[in-house]
């Protein structure tokens, strides 16, 4: 596992942890390259939750796409400050 800690002034921290693969007792490092797809989720959630802590955008709906449509539109009028 590698993980980091990033504000708006870059990385702050980083740290690795384990192997490069089972078995082969070779220690993962922070410059390895490692896939992130199966981290959409969790960011998708997250960044929902953080429109929905400022109050940009609710809970109230019934499908995913409700949640990717309001979550966009919610992104896009946040970034070009447009109300």
């Amino acid at each position: 596992m590698i993980a980091a800690i990033i504000s708006n002034e870059g990385v702050m921290a980083i740290g690795s942890a384990g192997v490069r693969k089972a078995g082969s007792g070779v220690a993962i490092t922070c410059n390895d390259l490692v896939h992130l797809g199966s981290c959409t989720k969790a960011m998708t959630a997250a960044m929902f939750a953080t429109l929905v802590v400022k109050g940009t955008s609710s809970c109230d709906f019934s499908t995913t796409g409700d949640i990717c449509s309001q979550m966009i539109t919610k992104l896009i009028k946040m970034d070009l400050n447009v109300d």
